[in-house]
């Protein structure tokens, strides 16, 4: 499908990227160089990832430490498991006033509360804690967890303040991360519409049933976050 529509603003458009960063990730939205056309990129997880277990709590948490409203804001991006979390920001954004970002999904993804639930576990395992974790998560659960997990990277060692640095940075991550899937797998967000753009690698091809609208982009995730024309398109739709 074309990447179309340019909406014609004031000043550069804003585009705002919803990409979970991994310590070493190869595949960032952040390196398709949106900005190259001109576009004000926001990458809104690079500063904050909110504890909220909802789509719509994320969402709104992630607008508010941005301090963002809505109508300057002309597209949205996401990789892997945000899009539900992108589609309660759109809705927020046009609840103040934006006339409805464009959204683009790269090799979107499921995720699901069991999904968080089994990740946290496997976390906890990983440091030998064995309490069992148990759906639904809540915030205090998650907080609790990074704690432990905390705890847990430090014993049997020297607690230097270089060690317990290193130790809270990665239960922090862990919690972060596992926050993020319980938001992004929260049945409640909206639907996928036709309004939105998946752009997928042909080894990363939506269902059959999808109703966005498609474009392929390289033969696999590698060559799609290497095609330097991508981002260009994106950013010149908006």
């Amino acid at each position: 499908m074309p990447l179309q529509d340019r909406h014609e603003r004031p000043g550069s458009p804003r585009v705002l990227t919803l990409d979970f960063p991994g310590p070493r990730s190869r595949h960032r939205v952040r390196h398709l160089d949106i900005e190259a056309v001109g576009a004000d990129v926001v990458h809104l997880l690079d500063t904050s990832r909110p504890r909220d277990l909802t789509a719509s709590g994320y969402a709104r948490a992630l607008l508010d430490g941005e301090h963002l409203a809505g109508p300057d804001v002309a597209a949205i991006v996401t990789y892997c498991a945000a899009a539900p979390i992108a589609r309660e920001v759109s809705l927020l954004l046009r609840r103040a006033g934006s006339t409805g970002p464009r959204l683009y999904a790269i090799n979107p993804e499921q995720s699901s509360m069991g999904l968080a639930v089994d990740t946290l576990q496997s976390f906890l395992s990983a440091c030998d804690h064995p309490r069992p974790v148990t759906p639904p998560l809540t915030r205090a659960a998650v907080d609790g967890a990074a704690e432990a997990l905390f705890r847990g990277y430090l014993a049997g060692g020297e607690a230097t303040p270089e060690m317990m640095r290193m130790a809270r940075e990665l239960a922090t991550a862990q919690a972060d991360w596992v926050s993020y899937l319980a938001a992004a797998g929260d049945p409640g967000a909206p639907p996928v519409t036709a309004a939105e753009v998946h752009i997928t690698s042909r080894d990363h091809a939506c269902p059959p049933s999808c109703v966005a609208g498609h474009l392929v982009a390289g033969g696999s995730e590698a060559e799609l976050f290497a095609d330097r024309g991508l981002g260009a398109r994106i950013g010149a739709a908006t």
